[in-house]
């Protein structure tokens, strides 16, 4: 019987969410795996699901030479400290890179190469790299994704032009982007119009890290300055704003962005002093916040939930809007009211001259501009 981890480990190296599942590494080189089954991407020998609560994270075989993970809408890809890849999952586009069509649910080698050095699972397709450089695509192309100069599926691993300088490749549902050692960046797949062949982004030759959104792009520069640009409809590419991109544009000024991760429509980035930002769409709390409001730009995310804790005495606090962070007020010592800032006590708003967004919310910050908690004000009471 597979081992189970009732989650108060201390030990993960690595984790790659998927559509409906999960994979992490801890850092003995086991694999370990959650959530949907459906079409066996657990890589646990059958098909059942296995979700938090009800389930935990479940071991996937006994190997302890794990190295990398990544998790695509129904498959999962993953390499072995030897150098192998293995493949699991759906695999109707050929996904899993086994020369067939057929589903697995346990862990099958990709070919006999020993020299796989990272991979990234699309919706229903696969890219990844080689330790000599090269950029190897296959399953679903109907958007070019592949970059391969068409649109046929593969169900084999197939080298993605001759160059032999790829250093790292994130993937979306229809779009690809990969960074080469030159530091050039390169995108190609559904855009509008199909391109299925990497292009050139720009002139750029800075680019160091780079990720795929569902439909928006996060990418860090060897500066350590932070870029975005695609669909920004809740704020996810952290401009302050919500209208779209289609040229990359800076996130605020910070040079200590360290790495980012896109997801659907909200967005997670870490700087190198440990710290972690999110932004973006937050209709259920997934940017980790304490509360569920969108925001259209970074947010540090604590680790203690201050949200009901009185604040201290004699401690200046800024009160920010909600919506764009512009500071409404400050104000000296818990217990100090907005009265000037509220219209009335039966249902109280707050207009930020900034933005122009009415809200019956604020934030409160410390004086490093930490968001402490979010507060609904009343003129009657204190805080």
């Amino acid at each position: 019987m597979p081992k189970s981890d009732k989650g108060t480990g201390t030990n993960w190296a690595m984790v790659s969410c998927g559509l409906l599942h999960t994979g992490a590494i801890k850092n003995d080189g086991t694999l370990w795996a959650w959530g949907g089954n459906g079409h066996g991407q657990l890589g646990l020998g059958d098909t059942t699901e296995r979700s938090t609560p009800t389930h935990t994270p479940t071991q996937v075989e006994t190997a302890t030479n794990w190295a990398s993970v990544s998790c695509g809408n129904d498959h999962t890809l993953a390499i072995k400290t030897d150098g192998t890849l293995w493949a699991w999952g759906g695999n109707g586009a050929g996904q899993l890179g086994l020369g067939d069509n057929t589903d697995r649910n346990t862990p099958v080698q990709v070919g006999k190469a020993t020299n796989w050095a990272s991979v990234s699972c699309g919706g229903s397709y696969t890219l990844t790299i080689k330790t000599d450089g090269t950029l190897w695509a296959w399953g679903y192309d109907g958007d070019g994704q592949l970059g391969l100069g068409d649109n046929t599926d593969r169900n084999t691993p197939a080298q993605v032009e001759t160059a032999t300088n790829w250093a790292s490749v994130s993937c979306s549902d229809e779009h690809t982007l990969a960074i080469k050692t030159d530091g050039t960046l390169w995108a190609w797949g559904g855009n509008g119009d199909i391109e299925d062949t990497p292009n050139l982004l720009g002139t750029g030759t800075n680019w160091s890290a780079v990720s795929y959104g569902g439909s928006h792009i996060g990418a860090i520069k060897t500066d350590g300055t932070l870029w975005a640009w695609g669909w920004n409809y809740y704020g996810q590419l952290g401009l302050g704003d919500n209208t779209d991109r289609n040229t990359p544009a800076q996130v605020g000024r910070a040079t200590n962005w360290a790495s980012v991760s896109c997801g659907g429509s909200r967005t997670f980035a870490i700087k190198t002093d440990g710290t972690l930002w999110a932004w973006g769409n937050n209709p259920y709390g997934q940017l980790g916040l304490g509360y569920n409001t969108d925001r259209n730009t970074p947010v540090q995310v604590e680790m203690k939930k201050m949200k009901g804790v009185r604040l201290p005495e004699n401690d200046i606090y800024s009160v920010n809007c909600i919506n764009c962070g512009a500071m409404l007020s400050r104000y000296s010592g818990a217990g100090t009211s907005l009265t000037a800032f509220f219209s009335s006590s039966e249902a109280p708003k707050v207009m930020c001259k900034s933005c122009r967004n009415i809200s019956s919310e604020v934030e409160l910050r410390n004086k490093n501009g930490k968001v402490l908690k979010i507060v609904k004000p009343n003129i009657n009471s204190p805080f």
